[in-house]
């Protein structure tokens, strides 16, 4: 196993916790970077029913890295929803074609990010029809298991002499729109073609890497955290990893 901080190990047992497979509302909203720590600390933070959350940062030239398009998966009751079974995830060659026609230059990077935020929301595949949910033309119920259930092949490069790197970094929330800053200066200034930016939580982990909690990644010290963090994860089709060193030294 090659686990998510760059280690690798060898399982020989397993204690798993397993969630309830509820039934959410999906969300959607599009805010300013720096609005999303406090959104997060006084709302969705303190919202129980709200079950899942992530985020994708603007990586169109004209909003870089500026944009949140932020999706909320939050729980709703009810006696009469019925689960569909998983099956195959649909479009994983539109989206591998439209991160390798973002790889092509602005006007395709600009395309991308309106696609994501006035296009992909009206092809999502519902749990339950819009109808039967809440007599609602705008709401979308899925069981938990449907956005865990994504698609990976459309992440697969195959394209000849074409790379692209993945790279996750933990970040204090209170430096999370420093650390944007940083990276927007940073890419912008090696001309680094940036295929996607997401966001997502990392919460407190109870096992034996730990006195404290996650992995925190700052200028190439590793440090550990008594705290929730927000993990950022970026792919490049080219030197993010040194941008984001630089980046984090900038910071530090």
């Amino acid at each position: 196993m090659v686990g998510g901080y760059g280690l690798f190990g060898v399982i020989v047992e397993a204690e798993l916790d397993i969630a309830d497979n509820l039934v959410y509302q999906t969300g959607r909203r599009v805010l300013d970077y720096k609005e999303f720590p406090a959104l997060f600390a006084n709302d969705i933070e303190k919202d129980a029913n709200i079950g899942l959350m992530y985020g994708h940062l603007s990586t169109a030239p004209s909003s870089f890295l500026k944009e949140l398009l932020l999706y909320t998966y939050t729980r709703v009751d009810g006696p009469d929803f019925q689960r569909e079974p998983l099956g195959d995830v649909s479009g994983t060659k539109l989206r591998r074609l439209t991160i390798n026609l973002a790889k092509q230059g602005p006007l395709f990077q600009e395309i991308k990010w309106l696609s994501e935020k006035h296009v992909e929301h009206r092809m999502e595949t519902c749990t339950v029809t819009r109808a039967q949910a809440i007599g609602s033309a705008e709401a979308c119920f899925v069981s938990r298991n449907d956005p865990m259930h994504d698609s990976v092949p459309y992440l697969r490069n195959s394209l000849p002499n074409d790379t692209d790197i993945l790279h996750e970094y933990f970040i204090p929330r209170s430096q999370f729109v420093s650390f944007v800053d940083g990276m927007r200066n940073v890419l912008t200034d090696n001309k680094t073609n940036l295929l996607n930016a997401s966001v997502r939580i990392v919460h407190q982990e109870k096992n034996f890497l730990k006195p404290s909690s996650a992995v925190h990644v700052l200028g190439g010290r590793r440090r550990w955290l008594p705290e929730i963090v927000v993990g950022v994860v970026m792919r490049a089709r080219k030197g993010v990893g040194q941008c984001a060193a630089e980046a984090a030294d900038a910071r530090a």
